[in-house]
């Protein structure tokens, strides 16, 4: 009996010596918690695929693929064939949220949007330039996703223009009305 016992305790109490001093990402935590914050918040991203990972060779973009020194990596990323959104676990809790709308934004953009809707953004991208974001300058799915995060979820992070609801009645607003109808304040 006392065998038992003794084994029992040591097998009860040894993990969690082990793991009190194992060191924990705090970034990590605090994304766990924002991640599970979002989903109750906003009901949408609730059956969302939403992945936690570390940086990797998917959340790496090289501009030279024999140069290394031109690659940097990803916060983030929407891949189109799993419907999953990966996000850098790692990253400052600051832009965390940011991302995570700002991919929900591919998400929209990428299985809602039909060839006609697409067409017209890449327009209005072209010919009305109003841009929230130095970041949605890059392409017309970039600018989506930006005007989504900025516009539709009150986002905002350090590229972000300041003043940018001078523009909010914008061509590109009455579009994202349009298309996404819902608006949510930020948390």
């Amino acid at each position: 009996m006392k065998k038992y016992f003794i084994i029992a305790f040591v097998a009860l109490i040894l993990p969690m010596i082990c793991f009190s001093f194992y060191p924990q990402n705090k970034n990590y935590l605090a994304n766990m918690v924002s991640l599970n914050q979002m989903r109750t918040t906003y009901p949408e991203l609730k059956d969302v695929k939403i992945r936690l990972v570390p940086i990797s060779s998917d959340l790496v973009v090289c501009e030279d693929e024999e140069n290394a020194e031109t690659c940097s990596p990803r916060y983030s990323t929407y891949h189109i064939d799993t419907q999953t959104i990966f996000i850098w676990k790692d990253m400052s809790p600051f832009v965390f949220k940011y991302w995570v709308i700002h991919e929900y934004g591919h998400m929209i953009d990428f299985t809602t949007m039909n060839k006609k809707q697409v067409e017209a953004w890449t327009e209005l991208f072209y010919n009305n330039p109003n841009h929230v974001s130095r970041y949605s300058l890059v392409s017309p799915a970039e600018s989506f996703a930006e005007w989504f995060a900025v516009y539709k979820y009150g986002m905002r992070d350090e590229q972000t223009y300041d003043g940018v609801e001078s523009i909010f009645d914008s061509p590109q607003a009455k579009f994202m009305d349009q298309v996404y109808p819902k608006y949510r304040k930020p948390i």
